[in-house]
C-alpha cells in the first residue's frame, strides 16, 4: 500500500508540473465577418497556439461563425475588448480597405497587435499615416510597439518561398506573372468591386519585389480594358498589363484578368543570367485520363482560398510569432509603402496612357 501510495503521488506532482507549464496561446478577435473573414477564422480555430476569442462585425454579420466557432459575436471592436475575460493580444482585420484605418487605429489604443489584409490603407499617404501612429502605442502586455502587419501570401506560400530562395536565375533579366481570376465575378460585383491594380496586382507587386530587392522599379506603365460596354461605360476594367522597369535593366511584366473560366490560373517565371525558375499552378487532383480523345486533367484549383490555403496558414503562424514571441513581421513599413506607390502609379498610367516614373524615397 505505502508503494502504491508513493507512486501515485509521484505521478500527482509529474502532472501537476506539466500541467502548469502550458504553451502560451494567443487572445486573438476577429474582425470582419466576409469571405476573408470566414478563411481567417477557419485558420485561428485551427491552429493550436490560438484561441479565437470571438468575432466583432459592425453589419451584424457574424452570427454565422459564432454559432460554428462556439465563440461570442460582437457588434463592434470597442464592445470586444470590454467584454473579455482574459485581455486581447491581437486582432486580426478583414473588413473592407475604407475602414481600415479606423480599425487599426482603435486597435492601438487598446494595445493590440493587428494583422490585416493589403492593403493596409486606400494609398501610400495613409498607409504612412497609420504606421507612424501605431508606432508611438505600447504594447498591453509587452515592452513593444504594437505590431502592424499587412498580409501579403505569396511570400508565405510553399512554391514562392522555394523560388524565392532559389538562385538559380542568376542577375534578373525578366520575369512573366499571370494572374487569372476565378470564377469569373457576375457584372454586379465587378460594377461595384474594386479596382483591378489595387485588387490583383498587389500581391505580385509585393512578391517580384521582394525576390528582386536588390533593385528598384524605376517606371510603371499599364494598359487596361472592358471586356463589355456596360463595364466601360461604367469606368471599370477587368483586364490590365503591367509593365515594371527596374534601374538595373530588368523588366517584369504582369498579365491580370477577371476572366479565367477554366480554374484559378497563378503563373510566374523568373528569368536571368543562369537560368529561369517557374511556379506553376497546382490541379484539383492528380488524376490523368488518356484515350482515343487525348489526354484529360484536371481543372486548376478553384479560386483564391484553395490555391494559397497552405499561404493563409503559415501567415497567421508567422503572425502569431510576433503576437506571443516579438518576431519581427517579414514586411516591413516600406515595402507596404513601395507596393502601393507602384499600384497608384500603375493607376495613374492607365489613366493617363503614359508611363509613370516612381519618385526615389
Amino acid at each position: 500500500m505505502m508503494k502504491l501510495t508513493s507512486l501515485r503521488n509521484r505521478w500527482t506532482r509529474f502532472f501537476a508540473r506539466y500541467s502548469t507549464q502550458k504553451e502560451p496561446r494567443a487572445q486573438i478577435l476577429l474582425v470582419g465577418a466576409g469571405r476573408m473573414g470566414q478563411i481567417r477564422a477557419k485558420i485561428l480555430h485551427s491552429n493550436p497556439r490560438v484561441d479565437l476569442c470571438g468575432v466583432a462585425d459592425t453589419a451584424g454579420k457574424g452570427g454565422h461563425l459564432a454559432s460554428m466557432y462556439r465563440i461570442p459575436e460582437y457588434q463592434s471592436l470597442e464592445e470586444a475588448c470590454e467584454n473579455q475575460a482574459r485581455p486581447l493580444d491581437a486582432v486580426v482585420v478583414c473588413t473592407p480597405t475604407h475602414s481600415h484605418s479606423e480599425v487599426i487605429l482603435l486597435a492601438a489604443s487598446y494595445g493590440l497587435d493587428t494583422f490585416v489584409e493589403k492593403p493596409v490603407a486606400e494609398s501610400a499617404s495613409a498607409i504612412e499615416d497609420l504606421f507612424e501612429s501605431v508606432s508611438q502605442v505600447s504594447h498591453s502586455t509587452r515592452p513593444r510597439p504594437v505590431a502592424l502587419c499587412c498580409g501579403f501570401q505569396r511570400r508565405f506560400d510553399p512554391s514562392y518561398q522555394a523560388a524565392m530562395t532559389s538562385a538559380a536565375f542568376g542577375k534578373p533579366i525578366t520575369a512573366r506573372i499571370f494572374f487569372g481570376d476565378h470564377p469569373v465575378p457576375p457584372i454586379e460585383f465587378l460594377l461595384t468591386g474594386g479596382d483591378i491594380f489595387m485588387d490583383l496586382a498587389a500581391h505580385d507587386v509585393d512578391y517580384i519585389t521582394h525576390v528582386w530587392k536588390d533593385d528598384r522599379v524605376e517606371s510603371v506603365f499599364a494598359v487596361a480594358s472592358a471586356s463589355s460596354p456596360q463595364l466601360a461605360e461604367a469606368g471599370v476594367q477587368n483586364h490590365a498589363t503591367v509593365l515594371l522597369q527596374f534601374e538595373g535593366g530588368a523588366v517584369a511584366t504582369l498579365f491580370l484578368s477577371r476572366s479565367s473560366v477554366y480554374g484559378y490560373d497563378q503563373r510566374c517565371e523568373l528569368f536571368g543570367t543562369e537560368g529561369l525558375v517557374s511556379i506553376g499552378n497546382i490541379p484539383e487532383h492528380s488524376t490523368t485520363i488518356r484515350n482515343k480523345k487525348g489526354s484529360h486533367g484536371a481543372l486548376w484549383q478553384h479560386s483564391f482560398p484553395q490555391r494559397f490555403e497552405h499561404a493563409f496558414a503559415n501567415e497567421l503562424d508567422a503572425f502569431v510569432n510576433t503576437v506571443l514571441l516579438d518576431e519581427p513581421w517579414p514586411v516591413s513599413r516600406d515595402q507596404c509603402l513601395y507596393v502601393q506607390s507602384i499600384v497608384d502609379a500603375a493607376q495613374r498610367s492607365a489613366k493617363l496612357g503614359e508611363v509613370v516614373r516612381l519618385t526615389a524615397r
